[in-house]
């Protein structure tokens, strides 16, 4: 009984995610980035980065599994970010989904 709420749960958010990502893809303004900081333990990790739209800077971060491309990111280094317009705040990078 409790199994089933759980796996319902999980399959709205795996949705929600892949809908998030393809909508950044579709929709998403391209903006170049700089990474501030890169954050992995074990095979999970937090990606944050600023970037400049509107004239403001705007600091966001994305969730990252530890892989050959989340590992060869550094601090300073520039990124290609697809941001939401209506959001700036949701963002994600390109590359790790390309």
């Amino acid at each position: 009984m409790i199994a089933l709420p759980f796996s319902l749960l999980a399959g709205g958010c795996l949705i929600w995610r892949i809908a998030r990502i393809y909508r950044l893809f579709s929709r998403g303004k391209l903006v170049r980035a700089q990474i501030t900081r890169v954050d992995v333990a074990r095979d999970r990790g937090r990606l944050e980065f600023a970037y400049d739209i509107g004239g403001h800077r705007v600091s966001s971060w994305t969730p990252v599994h530890k892989n050959k491309q989340v590992e060869a990111l550094a601090v300073n280094q520039e990124v290609e970010v697809l941001v939401d317009a209506a959001n700036p705040l949701n963002a994600i990078v390109r590359d790790l989904y390309v």
